[in-house]
């Protein structure tokens, strides 16, 4: 990230599992955020579905269609 601009995002899978991202924000130079997005709709019966994308993501109490509205809420955060 040190390379990136500022108020540029990566979005990557998170260590919490199969039904979570984490989102890093670089806020300014050397400074980041990161946060937990939960993704909803997923079949634990089917193994398959944690290889896509959850039909709903969540940060907090505010839920998202797609990854495109995430980075849209991230970036009117700060």
């Amino acid at each position: 990230m040190a390379k990136k601009d500022v108020g540029e995002i990566i979005i990557r899978p998170s260590s919490q599992g199969p039904t979570h991202l984490s989102v890093t924000l670089k806020f300014y130079d050397g400074v980041y955020t990161h946060i937990d997005v939960l993704e909803g709709g997923k079949d634990s019966k089917d193994v398959r579905s944690f290889l896509s994308l959850g039909k709903t993501l969540k940060i907090g109490e505010e839920t998202f269609e797609d990854l495109d509205e995430v980075r849209v809420y991230e970036m009117s955060m700060y």
